[in-house]
Formats: C-alpha cells, structure tokens, sequence
C-alpha cells in the first residue's frame, strides 16, 4: 500500500480541509499467515522514533484490527511498516498509517467494504493518538484530492476540483513539538470574529479552486490567521514565506500545524529557484531539514 501524506490547513481550514500529495507517503506490506490471529506489525522502518508495535499502540495496526472485529474475523495478518512520514511533522503521519492499515485488511480479505466505508476505522485509529484530530486530513488520504470536511458528528465531506499544474514543494524541518506544545501557540480569544475571517477566507480558496483564479487562490494562501499565529513558534517561517513571494510561489502555509510547510508554486521553474535558496535560510537558523517537490495526490491510498 502507498497511502500519500496529507496537508491539514490548505487556506485556514485546517480542520475542515486538506490536500493529499504525490511523491510522499507511507508504505505499507501485507501478507495472511497462519502464525496467529489478528494483526501483527513484524517490523518498522524509516522514521521509527516513537512508533510502537503494539497492535492498539499503532494506527497501522489498530484500524485494520477494528475493521477485523467488525467484521468478526479470526484471520492472521502481517504488516511491515514503511514510515516516510514523521510523527508531529504535520504531514499526517497517524492518518496515513491508519487509512494503509485498514485498507490493507480489506484488500486482503477480497474488498468486503468498499472504499467508502472504511472512512470510521481509519478515523477512530487515526484520531486515538492526536488530540485536536483532524478527520478532513483522512478523506484526503483515503480518497485523493482536496476535500471539504464538515467537522461534526455527521462526517459529511466534498471531493472539490483541483486545478492541474500546482506544485507543492514540502519542507520538513528537524524539530520536534509535541502537539499540545503547538496548540499553546493558537489564540482561542475572540472566536467570533476569527471564525467570520476564517469562514471568508475558506470561501474564497473554493472559489478559487472551482474558477482557476490563481490571483485569488494566490491571496487566500497568504491570507491566514492560523498562520501568523503559528509563525512565531517556527522562526524560519518569515524568510521562507518572503523568498516563496518574492520568486513568484501563490504562498505557503504550515501543514497541520507544522513544523513542516508547503509552499504552491505556478511550476516546476519557479519552485526549482525557491529550493535552491532553502539551505541558506535552514543553515542561518542552523536548523536540519528535508523537503520534496509534489503535487496533488487525485487518487489516495493504493496498491502498487
């Protein structure tokens, strides 16, 4: 399985909108075996660090063992972990594992669900270890492209278009914040007034999208509250957000919130000449990093 890692907070909707990608993800091996019952993890690889093998500990292993008592089977299954994906990147790590588990399950079981309704044990694995959970980022994983959430009980989303042609460049950075850390960072006052701007700035993205009207797609990027609050917290931001602009990128944005950042590009052109610059601003902050030049992910989780 590759299930493709996710933006939470394309525009301000970070808990009502996100984007999966191409080019990174998770990767997940299944195979049945007879060694016992249920899920097993035999091993992880690549981004490991705080990741467990317990079946209940880890999203992977989890959802497919939900969708497995849901479906009263007995039958043993093994995964193998690729993790691409860093925990607290956010990249949605947790939901990308959790959206490879329970699909593998299906797929090797002979695809007794359809697509569609393995969304609430993707979702119930996923959201056990976030605690501000952001369901939107596991429809974007799950069925490709942008999708609208709406975030109550009735977990009603929209596949909304995706223009063709935008480049994402990601940008993982080598820090580590524990997610209540980040949320300390998020002034909850005047909710009124923020969600009034918020909603605005939501509308305006959709429109956008649906018109290909990247001046307005352009100004709903660099127009986000959540954003300038986040910024203070990761000092590299204001530099990447100023080159991004400067070399004509529409904006960039945390994914999540953060440390890791998206930057949308018009092309490869103009992203390949910010990439470029990355190191200078990372090494002045003396500062690790990673990043990788994408697209939109129209598909979501597959089988390769």
């Amino acid at each position: 399985m590759f299930a493709p890692a996710s933006i939470a907070g394309f525009s301000t909707g970070i808990s009502i909108m996100s984007v999966a990608v191409n080019h990174l993800g998770d990767e997940l091996k299944a195979r049945l075996t007879t060694k016992h019952n249920g899920v097993k993890i035999e091993s992880i690889s690549g981004y490991k660090k705080g990741m467990s093998k317990e079946v209940h500990l880890n999203s992977a292993s989890l959802a497919g063992q939900l969708l497995l008592d849901y479906l009263n089977e007995k039958t043993g299954i093994s995964f193998i972990l690729t993790k691409n994906i860093p925990l607290n990147s956010g990249f949605s790590s947790n939901a990308a594992s959790a959206v490879a588990g329970v699909f593998a399950v299906n797929a090797l079981l002979g695809k007794p669900l359809k697509r569609y309704d393995l969304l609430p044990f993707a979702e119930a694995a996923a959201t056990k270890f976030n605690i501000n959970p952001f369901p939107a980022q596991v429809c974007s994983i799950l069925f490709g492209g942008i999708i609208l959430y709406k975030n109550d009980k009735t977990e009603k989303f929209q596949k909304i278009y995706a223009p063709t042609g935008i480049k994402l460049t990601l940008i993982k950075p080598d820090i580590v914040f524990n997610e209540q850390e980040k949320l300390n960072f998020i002034d909850k006052s005047d909710k009124l007034k923020n969600s009034i701007i918020n909603g605005g700035n939501i509308a305006t993205m959709i429109s956008s999208l649906y018109t290909s009207d990247f001046n307005l797609f352009s100004e709903s990027l660099q127009d986000n509250l959540l954003k300038e609050q986040l910024k203070h917290l990761y000092p590299y931001f204001q530099d990447i957000e100023e080159l991004s602009i400067s070399k004509g990128a529409f904006g960039c944005g945390f994914a999540g919130l953060g440390p890791g950042i998206f930057i949308a590009s018009p092309n490869s052109l103009i992203a390949d000449e910010i990439e470029l610059k990355l190191n200078a601003i990372f090494k002045t902050h003396k500062i690790g990093f990673e990043h990788t030049q994408t697209e939109i992910n129209l598909n979501g989780v597959s089988i390769y």
